[in-house]
C-alpha cells in the first residue's frame, strides 16, 4: 500500500464516520474535509475551521453554537412531540422574539393535553355508539327468542289441555 492509498481509505472512512448529519453528509458529498472545511485529499494539515459558524474547531464539534442550537432542537421537538421542521419554526421564531413575545407564540399553539382529550372524547363517542347499536341488536334478537319461547310454551300447553282433559276426582 502507498501513502496515497492509506490516505485515501482513512479519509473515507473518517467520512463514513461523518454521515450521522445531513451537513456533514453534504461535506462528504462534496468531499470537503469536517477538521479544515477545504476541498482537498489525503490527510488534513491545515488548522481547524468549522464550516457551519467559522470558528477554531471542527464540523463536528460538540462545542460548535450550531450543534448546540441542533440539540435544543432536537430536545425541544421530543418534548412536544413535534416534528422536525415545527420544532426549527418554532425555535426561529422564539430565538428572534423577547421572553413576553414567546408567551404568546406558546399561549397560542394548540395544546397537547387538550387535543389528547378530544382525541379521547371522539373515541369514548364512538365506542358507545358502538356499544349501543350491539345493545340494541341484543336486545331484538333477546325479545324474538322470549316470543318464540311463548309461543312455542302456548302450542305445547294448547296440544296438551285437549288430548287429556283435566278429571275431577271423587269427594
Amino acid at each position: 500500500m502507498n501513502d496515497g492509498q492509506s490516505s485515501t481509505s482513512m479519509t473515507s472512512s473518517t467520512n463514513n464516520y461523518f454521515k450521522s448529519s445531513k451537513s456533514i453528509n453534504e461535506l462528504v458529498l462534496r468531499n470537503i474535509c469536517p477538521l479544515c472545511g477545504v476541498n482537498h485529499e489525503g490527510l488534513c494539515q491545515g488548522p481547524e475551521k468549522c464550516i457551519h459558524c467559522t470558528g477554531p474547531h471542527s464540523a463536528t464539534s460538540k462545542i460548535c453554537p450550531r450543534h448546540i442550537q441542533e440539540q435544543k432542537i432536537l430536545e425541544f421537538k421530543c418534548r412536544n412531540h413535534l416534528t422536525i421542521g415545527e420544532a426549527r419554526r418554532i425555535y426561529a421564531q422564539s430565538s428572534k422574539t423577547n421572553y413576553s413575545d414567546a408567551a404568546k407564540i406558546n399561549t397560542t399553539a394548540p395544546n397537547i393535553e387538550e387535543i389528547l382529550n378530544q382525541r379521547v372524547e371522539s373515541i369514548v363517542q364512538s365506542i358507545t355508539i358502538k356499544m349501543e347499536q350491539q345493545t340494541t341488536l341484543l336486545i331484538e334478537i333477546f325479545q324474538k327468542t322470549i316470543e318464540n319461547l311463548v309461543q312455542y310454551l302456548v302450542t305445547v300447553f294448547n296440544q296438551t289441555d285437549l288430548k287429556n282433559p283435566p278429571t275431577e276426582s271423587a269427594k
